[in-house]
C-alpha cells in the first residue's frame, strides 16, 4: 500500500514538472536546503529514498520530454551553451571525468559510478534546469529570493538546534552508523556545540551561508529590488553572521568578515573619500591590535593538532595524500575512494586534495578550469543593465567558496553554486539579446 502511495505521489509531481517546471525546480532547491541529505525514508520495493533524488529524476524525465517537444526551449539552451562554451565544457568534462575514473581506476567501480552519476544530477543538471526554465528578470529575482528564503530557513533551524543543544534530526539517524560517527567528530569545539542545521556538518552549513550572504548584500542595496526582498536579505545576513559564528568554522568566520567588509567598502566607494576610508581602516586595525588577545586568536585560527579538523590536522592529510596522488596522477582512484589513502585518518578536509586523489591531477586541473571560467562569467555579468554589479558580488561569493573548499571536502553548496552560475548565464544572454536588438533598430 505504501508503495502505491509513493508511486501515485511521484506521478503527481511528474505531471507538475511537465506543467509547472519552475515550481518543481524551486521545490528541488528547497529539498536540498531543508531536507537533511543523511535522512531517507524506506519504501518497500524502492529502498531508501529522499526528496532530492526523487524530484531530480522526475524533473530530468520531464525536461527531456519538453526538450523534444519545444524547439524554442531547445534552441535557447543551445544558444546559451554556445555563448558560454568555456563554462559549460569545463563543468561537463569535469563531472564526466568522474565517470571515466570510476571505470578505469576505481577499486569499487559500482560505488564510484553511483557517486559520479549523483554528483552530475545534483550539480550541472541544476544549472541546465535554470537556463531552460528561467529567462525573465522577474524569474531571476524569484530564484534569488527563493535561495535567500531557504538560507533564512536553515538559519532558523540552526538557531533552534543551538537552543536544543544538539542535532534536532538525530532521532532519524542510527546512533552506531558511519553517518552518526562522522557527525559527532565535529559536533563540539572547546566543549561548545557547533550547529549544522540540515547540513552534513557545521563546515558545510557555514559554506552555504558564505555563498548566499554576498548575494543578500547585493539585494539590500537601494533600487535593486522591492522592499520585501531587501528586508529578507537583511534578515538573512544578520542571522547568517550569528549562525556562522555558532558553527565555529574558523575559515568561514574569517572569510565572511573579509568579504562583507570588502563589499561594503566597494558599495560606498563613491560616497566616502579615499582618505576617510584609509583613516577609518587604520583606526580599526590599531584598535584590533590593541584589544585582541593574539595568543588565543592564533590558537583559534591554527587550531589544535590533537583534532583532525584543525589546520595542523589538514597538514597531516596533505602529508599522507600527496604521495598517493603522485602514485596515480592521471586518473586517481575513483570517486569515494580518496579517504582510503590517508590512513590512519578517517576523513579529508580539503576538496582539492579529495579531487586529486579521486580523479588525479587531470581532474584537479579540470576543476580549476571550471572555477576560473565561472569567475570570468561573473566579471562579464558585472556590467549588465538587468542586475548592475550583481556579477561582482557573485564573484566575491565564488572566491570565498573556492577558498573555503581548502578546509572542506563536502560540496553540498555546489547545488546552489550551479543554480547561481546558471542565473548569471541567463542574465548575460538577455543582455546580449537586448544589445543585438537595439543595434538592429
Amino acid at each position: 500500500m505504501s508503495f502505491i502511495i509513493f508511486a501515485a505521489t511521484c506521478f503527481v509531481f511528474f505531471l507538475l514538472a511537465l506543467i509547472k517546471p519552475k515550481i518543481v525546480l524551486l521545490m528541488l532547491l528547497g529539498s536540498y536546503a531543508l531536507w537533511p541529505a543523511y535522512v531517507a525514508f524506506l519504501i518497500p520495493g524502492a529502498g531508501g529514498v529522499n526528496p532530492q533524488r526523487i524530484l531530480s529524476l522526475l524533473l530530468i524525465v520531464a525536461w527531456i520530454i519538453q526538450m523534444v517537444q519545444m524547439p524554442s526551449m531547445r534552441s535557447r539552451l543551445l544558444e546559451v551553451m554556445n555563448e558560454n562554451r568555456a563554462v559549460f565544457l569545463s563543468a561537463a568534462i569535469y563531472f564526466m571525468f568522474g565517470i571515466i575514473t570510476a571505470i578505469i581506476s576505481s577499486a569499487q567501480p559500482a560505488k564510484s559510478m553511483s557517486s559520479a552519476v549523483i554528483t552530475f544530477i545534483s550539480y550541472p543538471m541544476i544549472m541546465i534546469f535554470v537556463i531552460s526554465y528561467f529567462s525573465k528578470r522577474k524569474e531571476i529575482i524569484q530564484l534569488f529570493f527563493t535561495i535567500i528564503i531557504l538560507a533564512i530557513s536553515t538559519e532558523i533551524i540552526g538557531i533552534a538546534e543551538w537552543m536544543n543543544g544538539g542535532n534536532i534530526f538525530a532521532i532519524f539517524i542510527d546512533p552506531v552508523s558511519d553517518i552518526a560517527e562522522q557527525m559527532m567528530q565535529g559536533a563540539y569545539r572547546d566543549e561548545a556545540y557547533r550547529i549544522q542545521s540540515t547540513f552534513t556538518n557545521p563546515l558545510s552549513f557555514a559554506e552555504f551561508l558564505l555563498l548566499v550572504m554576498p548575494i543578500s548584500l547585493y539585494f539590500i542595496r537601494p533600487r535593486q529590488c522591492g522592499v520585501a526582498i531587501r528586508l529578507f536579505a537583511a534578515i538573512q545576513i544578520v542571522l547568517g553572521m550569528l549562525c556562522i559564528y555558532l558553527t565555529a568554522s574558523r575559515a568561514s568566520i574569517l572569510l565572511v568578515v573579509m568579504m562583507i567588509s570588502f563589499l561594503l567598502g566597494w558599495s560606498f566607494r563613491n560616497k566616502v573619500s579615499k582618505t576617510a576610508v584609509v583613516m577609518s581602516t587604520s583606526l580599526v586595525v590599531l584598535l584590533v591590535a590593541a584589544i585582541v588577545p593574539w595568543g588565543a586568536l592564533i590558537t583559534y585560527v591554527v587550531g589544535d593538532a590533537s583534532t583532525i579538523n584543525s589546520t595542523l590536522g589538514r597538514l597531516y592529510q596533505l602529508q599522507a595524500g600527496i604521495p598517493a596522488v603522485l602514485s596515480s596522477p592521471l586518473w586517481g582512484y575513483g570517486l569515494g575512494q580518496g579517504v582510503n589513502f590517508v590512513a590512519p585518518l578517517v576523513a579529508i578536509d580539503n576538496y582539492y586534495l579529495t579531487v586529486a586523489l579521486e580523479t588525479g591531477l587531470t581532474g584537479l586541473l579540470l576543476l580549476l578550469a571550471f572555477q576560473v571560467n565561472a569567475l570570468k562569467l561573473s566579471l562579464r555579468t558585472q556590467t549588465n543593465t538587468m542586475f548592475p554589479s550583481l556579477g561582482f558580488f557573485v564573484g566575491i561569493a565564488l572566491v570565498g567558496l573556492f577558498i573555503n573548499e581548502l578546509t572542506l571536502s563536502i560540496i553540498q553548496s555546489f547545488t546552489f553554486l550551479f543554480a547561481i552560475v546558471g542565473a548569471l548565464m541567463v542574465i548575460q544572454m538577455n543582455e546580449r539579446s537586448t544589445y543585438i536588438t537595439a543595434r538592429n533598430e
